[in-house]
């Protein structure tokens, strides 16, 4: 499946957890819990840095290649998202055209949520510039810049506005990718003869699906998406590393406490 949104959620999770053990260790009553949970915050905050420094520099560092003459490897493209011939695609809960979507569904029990379902499309689309067409196999991608669209039980007029909560409530989300947007994609650009055993069926002949040596297989959405991209990862490295730093900063707070 692809990792849609979960990067950005992943990085809130990450810089939050950090934050939340190291509050826990300047709080903690005891040299050793005190000094693990410290050091514990650094090691988090320190390989969540390394991560975002990595992804950034992928994407600063990875051309812009045409389509028609974009070499067999990791490339990146630009262009504009686009249906496969004779394979619409609609949204699961509300029948929306699109080219890719992701869903929730979530019950409503009186004091919280409870995931009903969810998932998202496996089917590939295009990606055109003007220079050719590119199928994209969005298993393993990281979808972002998607927003979402939020409503409850069948009331899609009401979506995104203030209602009474009740026990029963059904709370859905849909996150679309409509034909027309644009289109920032890295990953590993594949060309093959017509084969209708290919995932985009045999009409395309060139592919780009995620890395089998384990780079990101990034898909952002938007006009700006190359520079969207490196901002938010520059944003989230420079948290971590705030994180890191406070981290190695509070251990001689740490190590002054009773055993």
């Amino acid at each position: 499946m692809a990792r849609t949104l979960r990067e950005d959620y992943r990085q809130l999770l990450t810089g939050g957890g950090g934050v939340a053990i190291l509050a826990f260790s300047l709080f903690a009553p005891q040299v050793f819990i005190a000094t693990a949970s410290a050091a514990l915050a650094a090691g988090l905050a320190f390989f969540a840095w390394m991560d975002c420094y990595r992804r950034g520099r992928i994407v600063a560092d990875t051309p812009t290649s045409p389509i028609a003459s974009a070499a067999q490897g990791y490339v990146e493209l630009n262009g504009v998202a686009q249906p496969l011939p004779e394979r619409p695609l609609c949204a699961p809960l509300s029948g929306a055209p699109c080219v890719w979507y992701r869903y929730r569904a979530e019950r409503y029990g009186g004091s919280d949520w409870a995931l009903e379902e969810e998932g998202e499309s496996a089917s590939p689309f295009l990606i055109e510039d003007a220079s050719g067409a590119c199928a994209i196999v969005p298993e393993g991608a990281e979808m972002t810049g998607l927003s979402p669209t939020v409503w409850y039980n069948d009331d899609t007029d009401g979506a995104g506005g203030w209602r009474r909560l009740a026990r029963g409530d059904l709370r859905k989300t849909e996150w679309l990718l409509h034909g027309g947007e644009a289109v920032h994609a890295v990953g590993s650009f594949v060309t093959r003869s017509d084969d209708p055993r290919d995932p985009a069926g045999s009409a395309e002949r060139h592919l780009l699906r995620k890395p089998g040596d384990g780079r990101p297989f990034l898909v952002r959405i938007g006009e700006e998406g190359e520079a969207t991209g490196r901002a938010s990862y520059g944003r989230w490295a420079l948290v971590h590393l705030l994180v890191f730093l406070l981290a190695l900063a509070s251990l001689p707070h740490a190590l002054g406490k009773p055993w």
